[in-house]
């Protein structure tokens, strides 16, 4: 549960266009909440491709790796 705060900005999903949203804000020292239910619309798709550096990898793996990154800000 998140504490009584004022946000700066909430950002409606956490996949890859919300994550790096709040990347994005984090560092510039916005006060982010990102709400998200955690299935992603593609969760059935098994590798991306397309997506450079990330060709061939799991888009749950890059979401583990974006959210890793995201944290980094408090």
């Amino acid at each position: 549960m998140v504490d009584s705060k004022i946000f700066d900005v909430i950002i409606i999903g956490g996949s890859y266009a919300g994550l790096s949203a709040a990347m994005s804000l984090g560092r510039s020292l916005r006060n982010v909440l990102i709400i998200d239910g955690g299935k992603p619309c593609n969760r059935q798709t098994p590798h991306s491709h397309n997506f450079i550096t990330q060709d061939g990898v799991e888009p749950s793996r890059i979401n583990e790796l974006a959210k890793d990154q995201v944290l980094n800000y408090d």
